[in-house]
């Protein structure tokens, strides 16, 4: 019946999860907590269809599995039940709900943002969406764009400024988009 292909229906992103699984082999969890409790050994590959259980579903969670010893931030690596840390593996651009930002207009997405501007992609991305990003007192690396289309952009400070770059001079820092608040 029609219900039944509804049900049995996936998104976008869960096709596309699906994809990367089949094709380079990786293990796929629903979520990081999940990824988290299930002693993976180091040099597996696996890939969260959700940052967080009953979450979003956000494409490209995907992350090497590296010994005991790497720093684990808790936003793009996270530390696993059997002492590995699982590190999220990009290369140019990193939407920030990757690194956990909500942008659900109620949870303060700080530190997740902040994450994101840290883990040296040039490219950080709010997405194509409709959210909202709640934040104070962020740090834009030197050679970063920012890419904002669609979404509101709230600061949670009275007065001061919300986004700071490392330096004066100039470092190549951009924030572009359209139809943001």
């Amino acid at each position: 019946t029609e219900a039944d292909a509804d049900a049995n229906d996936t998104s976008g992103a869960e096709r596309i999860a699906d994809n990367i699984v089949s094709s380079v082999g990786v293990q796929t969890f629903d979520n990081i907590a999940v990824m988290q409790a299930a002693g993976l050994s180091v040099g597996n590959t696996a890939l969260c269809k959700r940052y967080y259980a009953g979450g979003e579903l956000v494409e490209g969670l995907i992350f090497e599995i590296q010994p005991a010893g790497v720093v684990a931030d808790g936003y793009v690596d996270h530390g696993n039940a059997n002492g590995t840390v699982s590190v999220l593996i990009q290369t140019e651009r990193l939407f920030v709900q990757q690194a956990g930002a909500t942008g659900d207009g109620s949870t303060d997405d700080t530190l997740a943002i902040q994450a994101a501007f840290d883990y040296g992609v040039p490219l950080i991305d709010f997405g194509n969406t409709s959210n909202t990003f709640v934040f104070s007192n962020l740090l834009l690396r030197a050679s970063t764009t920012v890419f904002v289309n669609s979404v509101t952009l709230r600061t949670n400070i009275a007065s001061g400024t919300a986004i700071r770059t490392e330096s004066l001079s100039r470092t190549n820092m951009r924030i572009i988009g359209q139809r943001c608040n």
